[in-house]
């Protein structure tokens, strides 16, 4: 396997570390895109009825439970998975709440097809429903069960739904109308959590050093199996990093670091670059946990491309959208 040298964006190294930030030779050092405007907030109470979500508190040997998913559709409003009242959500811009659809009790996913149609998975059937922009219900589609720890969802061309497992692979499982032979899935596998436009896939690794890297993965010269094309160095101290989303050249991720010294704390960002050239265009300090974990607590759509975040409060949902995402010569979504 050839390997490129290393892409570094000096300024990304800066926000995830204290290192030594000197620009070195191969190192980017191009202007960084911040968010355009502080991120926006909106506070969603708790609750049974019509505007409010559901929430169950911790208790004894009782972990707290609460909305399981988010996701964007293409104007740039949030849907929400809402578990406990066995419903999807959107979340409007003056902040109030309309239902689009029912939920199985057993729901835990969500995603956003381009078009608005949506998808809401269940972990324990193994099963997909899509919906179209309306919510009414086109069919549903099943998961192999031979496809282990599925941990995202999403769309392909035509509402092929696409799911992602632990080992960043992507398989596509077909759509209500077009259902797709165990065979035929497996032997469509991509290498990668995200594609960018040329097809190549995109992941993240901790190399021995420690240090979180991206990378660009396609054929090798031989063109028998994949490869790291391109490696860009993300974050020196970072304990892990999970790929949001991309397109065009652009890649966000979610960025974690934990200390133990007094106590245990967790400090998160969202930072995006150019997958070309390191170039970082975009990095939001994120909350720390909530009161729980959603399974899908931070996700990005829209065009503009936007990152919307649910943090879950004892006083309820917040709801946190962030814009400037994308940068300025990438002004659309895919």
């Amino acid at each position: 396997m050839r390997v490129l040298p290393f892409v570094v964006a000096a300024s990304l190294l800066a926000a995830c570390s204290q290192a030594d930030t000197t620009p070195k030779p191969g190192q980017s050092t191009a202007p960084i895109s911040r968010a355009s405007s502080a991120p926006r907030e909106r506070l969603l109470s708790w609750g049974s009825g019509p505007q409010q979500l559901g929430y169950q508190p911790a208790g004894h040997e009782r972990l707290a439970i609460g909305p399981s998913a988010i996701a964007v559709l293409p104007a740039g409003d949030a849907l929400v998975l809402d578990l406990l009242n066995r419903r999807v959500v959107k979340v409007r811009p003056e902040g109030d709440l309309v239902e689009v659809a029912a939920a199985a009790s057993d729901a835990v996913d969500l995603a956003v097809d381009a078009d608005g149609s949506f998808g809401v998975f269940s972990a324990m059937r193994s099963n997909v429903w899509v919906h179209n922009a309306q919510g009414k219900l086109m069919g549903e589609v099943q998961v192999p069960r031979g496809l282990r720890d599925i941990v995202s969802l999403g769309f392909g061309p035509s509402r092929r739904v696409m799911v992602r497992n632990a080992f960043q692979e992507t398989y596509a499982v077909g759509g209500p109308n077009a259902p797709v032979s165990v065979e035929t899935i497996l032997e469509g596998k991509k290498e990668g959590a995200a594609f960018l436009p040329d097809g190549s896939g995109l992941a993240v690794q901790r190399t021995k050093q420690g240090k979180i890297e991206l990378l660009v993965l396609g054929r090798d010269a031989s063109g028998s199996r994949t490869a790291a094309l391109r490696r860009i160095a993300v974050c020196d101290d970072a304990a892990s990093a999970r790929i949001l989303r991309a397109w065009e050249q652009t890649v966000c991720l979610r960025i974690e670091r934990t200390t133990s010294k007094p106590e245990l704390e967790v400090a998160r960002e969202a930072v995006c670059l150019r997958a070309d050239n390191g170039e970082q265009t975009f990095h939001a300090t994120l909350p720390g946990p909530g009161t729980f974990v959603p399974r899908t607590e931070l996700a990005m759509g829209g065009s503009p491309p936007r990152l919307v975040m649910m943090h879950p409060r004892p006083e309820g949902l917040a709801v946190i959208a962030f814009d400037g995402v994308s940068a300025a010569s990438e002004g659309r979504t895919p």
